[in-house]
């Protein structure tokens, strides 16, 4: 049985050891992660959390509706266990209810009309550094050996410190309210021992930052920049390569979340990265509402 649980009666740590079990586990379904993008989020819940999916909610002219939160590419349906058709559909009904809704998932789980496919790029870790780098293109490597030839070396560091060049390079005028969901994020990530932050730095000034969330099968490229003299330099090809160098032959990949972009998705492409798609589930009961909603 399915049950539409409201967020006050959410069991977190049922909820927290169903997803990080599940088959198909993701950072933005675990309770903190969603506490910062979607702070009343509900939830489906199958029987005693053998199977579970997040419903990020908001709320518009007194109307409830799905929509996928800021920084959280991909959520699902989280489970140990095999889920069957029939499950997924009876948790597609149920979401299908809400008058709007824009709903990614890791994989088309749901009705195939309804689901677009997204782009994004991965990287495999399992294999040594040099493999990896073997599938580099050549503008990838001219740009690294750029990058070194003109001194720029990478570095931990720490989150505070990435939020320090981060935020003033965030040029998005009509996102501001973004910078206090990115601030706590990272600060309950780092809390969690969620979170790597690295730089680039010339004359021991940062120049080009990444914040990777990550769990022990994932690492994720959530958010990046670069300055002037980080474009100039190539400072990111270089950063990418020395993670990479980092966390070869690890049981884990390198997930880009993205992108639509083409620019960024050549980026992504020229380390070698696999195409590597999820889905956007979309559904309006009213056709001009979700327009509306799709705003928000």
């Amino acid at each position: 049985m399915i049950q539409l649980v409201r967020h006050a009666n959410i069991d977190f740590n049922k909820w927290d050891a169903c997803v990080s079990s599940a088959i198909h586990s993701e950072i933005y379904a675990l309770s903190w992660f969603l506490n910062c993008v979607s702070p009343q989020w509900d939830a489906m819940i199958y029987n005693d959390y053998e199977a579970v999916m997040p419903l990020p909610i908001k709320s518009k002219y007194g109307i409830r509706y799905v929509v996928q939160p800021p920084l959280c590419q991909k959520l699902g349906v989280f489970s140990p266990h095999v889920i069957s058709k029939d499950i997924y559909e009876k948790f597609e009904t149920i979401l299908s209810k809400y008058i709007s809704v824009r709903y990614a998932t890791y994989a088309p789980i749901f009705n195939t009309k309804k689901s677009k496919e997204q782009a994004n790029y991965t990287i495999d870790l399992h294999k040594n550094h040099v493999e990896i780098e073997h599938a580099f293109n050549k503008n990838c490597k001219r740009n690294i050996k750029k990058a070194i030839k003109n001194n720029i070396t990478s570095h931990t560091i720490s989150h505070q410190e990435f939020l320090d060049f981060y935020i003033p390079l965030f040029a998005y005028p009509d996102l501001e309210h973004y910078k206090k969901i990115i601030a706590h994020l990272l600060d309950v990530a780092n809390t969690n021992h969620a979170l790597e932050c690295i730089g680039t730095k010339k004359n021991n000034s940062i120049n080009s930052a990444v914040a990777f969330l990550k769990t022990p099968k994932t690492y994720y490229y959530l958010l990046a920049n670069s300055n002037a003299e980080g474009k100039e330099n190539s400072s990111m090809f270089l950063l990418i390569q020395n993670f990479i160098q980092k966390h070869a032959q690890e049981n884990a990949i390198l997930d880009f979340e993205g992108s639509q972009i083409k620019g960024i998705a050549k980026f992504y492409k020229s380390f070698g990265a696999i195409y590597t798609p999820y889905y956007l589930f979309t559904s309006h009961r009213l056709p001009f509402l979700g327009k509306c909603m799709k705003k928000t």
